[in-house]
């Protein structure tokens, strides 16, 4: 469950050695993920110089020491296909699946932090879609973000903003329970009708 030092929200990320991975595994999705990648390990400043490495590179010693941000989906990203089933939001081929619920219109992605199954002292932050355009979406997010947030075209008002605002939208998004589970509600309860 939640504890002190892992308990999330997103930006927790940054208080622990951190490296930012990329999905090679689909040449149609490769160059969004790395792109992707390497503008949210950027966000906080180039002095900071987090690592950005192809997924293909993530070894045992660095999710050891290290939490990570996998920029891709379960079909292109290592540690994503090793993962998924144990993770409360995944893709699965045509859709993004949070719990009961399913999002499958083209641009959709999500983010969230989690415990990493494969390292379970320290994060991953999964940025994922079901293509490429909710992979490149991620660079519209704000800087403030609970444990969860899906999200498609509403999300553009946010980029370069500290929260949402009143003209973004997400689809769904949140903080997990204690046990690391979704709430029960997880729509965004200012979007309204669209």
């Amino acid at each position: 469950g939640k504890r002190a030092g892992l308990e999330g929200p997103i930006r927790d990320v940054f208080l622990e050695p951190l490296v930012f991975s990329f999905g090679t595994g689909d040449p149609r999705t490769t160059r969004a993920n790395r792109e992707v990648a390497t503008a949210l390990s950027r966000r906080h400043g180039p002095e900071v110089g987090y690592r950005v490495v192809a997924d293909t590179e993530l070894d045992e010693a660095t999710l050891k020491n290290h939490s990570v941000v996998a920029v891709g989906t379960r079909r292109d990203h290592a540690l994503l296909t090793q993962i998924a089933a144990k993770l409360p939001i995944r893709d699965d081929g045509t859709a993004l699946v949070a719990g009961p619920h399913r999002f499958a219109s083209p641009g959709t992605g999500a983010i969230f932090i989690h415990p990493n199954p494969a390292a379970p002292t320290r994060y991953v932050v999964v940025v994922t879609a079901v293509d490429a355009a909710g992979i490149w979406r991620a660079l519209s997010l704000p800087q403030l973000l609970p444990d969860f947030l899906i999200y498609d075209d509403h999300l553009g008002p946010a980029a370069a903003e500290i929260v949402l605002g009143r003209d973004a939208r997400a689809l769904a998004g949140g903080f997990f329970g204690w046990d690391w589970q979704l709430p029960a509600e997880i729509a965004d309860p200012e979007a309204g009708p669209r």
